[in-house]
């Protein structure tokens, strides 16, 4: 994946969890955690997503952007150091850009 790529679809999924949690729209429940391998097992198996970027909060947390480029299903998770991963967001209708600095705006 050209670095271009890589570095928009991080700014992409850094941004959309920033905009979650101004809005407050998602919280992390016990009920949308587990091992990150289950977590990613599951993604894998009902929605044939894959990781599409990740990216490291302050307190070293990864944030990683789950797809599948052809049915369009997205998941976001934040996973904490010590493996456990909570799903913050899920939809639809993902497509990967490749946007320049400014285009998009």
């Amino acid at each position: 994946m050209p670095e271009n790529t890589y570095k928009m679809l991080l700014a992409l999924s850094v941004g959309i969890v920033g905009i979650i949690f101004a809005n407050n729209a998602v919280y992390a429940t016990p009920a949308n955690c587990t091992a990150r391998a289950v977590m990613v097992e599951k993604l894998n198996e009902r929605f044939g997503e894959s990781r599409q970027s990740v990216g490291l909060t302050p307190g070293g947390q990864a944030i990683e952007m789950f797809a599948h480029p052809e049915t369009g299903t997205w998941t976001i998770l934040l996973t904490s150091p010590n493996g456990t991963s909570c799903m913050m967001a899920s939809g639809h209708a993902y497509e990967a850009l490749n946007e320049a600095a400014g285009q998009g705006v």
